[in-house]
């Protein structure tokens, strides 16, 4: 997920060069939209709202505290995780739009379309982060105390 991140970003940075050459007075918007940007639209919006919800539930997890048990800590992991590959698919939908229906918005709007895409890129990286400390967390297993590369799971 963390190189699909970066590369996307690349993809942004690039969308970025584009808009900067954009001449406000030459630019038309398609209108009507053709079917299959509808759909590429509408994909869009509906991963919007998938990612909204994946973050409201791992936001409304309760904060892990020194004694959660390791079950506990997968699930914050698995909950991170399905935070951050919506967030990831949201905003690969919106730069596919923005990449290959260059008129598809008003030119006001462009560069806040792009900043969007962006924002849930962020917000991918921060549910890999939460995944990532929520695995570091995970006590180690009695072995793991004579063999050190070894983490418990599962008490």
């Amino acid at each position: 997920m963390k190189y699909e991140i970066r590369d996307n970003h690349q993809t942004i940075a690039l969308l970025r060069q584009w808009f900067d050459t954009i001449d406000p007075i030459t630019y038309r918007k398609q209108n009507p939209w053709s079917g299959e940007l509808t759909d590429a639209y509408e994909h869009y919006k509906y991963l919007d709202k998938i990612f909204i919800q994946r973050k409201a539930i791992y936001m409304n997890e309760p904060l892990l505290t020194m004694d959660a048990t390791p079950d506990q800590h997968v699930k914050s992991i698995q909950l991170a995780i399905e935070w951050g590959e919506a967030a990831l698919s949201s905003a690969k939908a919106r730069i596919h739009v923005l990449a290959n229906y260059r008129n598809a918005y008003d030119v006001t709007v462009i560069n806040s379309h792009i900043e969007e895409a962006e924002r849930h890129l962020f917000s991918a990286m921060s549910a890999l982060r939460e995944a990532r400390t929520n695995f570091e967390g995970i006590p180690p297993c009695p072995e793991a105390l004579e063999q050190p590369w070894l983490i418990c799971l599962v008490v």
